[in-house]
């Protein structure tokens, strides 16, 4: 499967064909909807998506730094407002839970994990 190119939202790979699904500062590039149809695609029943990407900032000295990124790529607000969980949710995952977080130069990172209801 190496080479394949696809968008996130239209990977060409057939449904439910992936145990895990790993994203690293991928999501918050991609609009709400996008975002949603991307969380939908490959993820077999009982699969596991693993995620790193920016979160809620942890304290005051994160927020300007995570509201500088909303506002330079304009799709992080789900990601800044600690919306993601919910958003894995809306695509039919379960467990959606955020596992951890890092303060970081540019935000709050965050580490989330879901699964796909078998």
């Amino acid at each position: 499967m190496t080479g394949s190119r696809g968008l996130a939202q239209e990977l060409p790979y057939a449904d439910g064909c992936f145990d895990r699904v790993l994203s690293s500062l991928m999501l918050h590039h991609l609009s709400s909807e996008n975002k949603r149809a991307a969380l939908r695609e490959v993820l077999r029943p009982g699969g596991e998506l693993h995620v790193a990407d920016w979160g809620r900032p942890q304290n005051a000295l994160m927020r300007p730094a995570s509201l500088l990124i909303a506002l330079l790529d304009g799709y992080s607000r789900e990601n800044v407002e600690g919306l993601l969980p919910e958003l894995f949710r809306q695509a039919g995952l379960a467990e959606a839970r955020q596992a951890a977080h890092y303060n970081t130069l540019f935000g709050t990172l965050a580490l989330y994990s879901a699964r796909k209801p078998a």
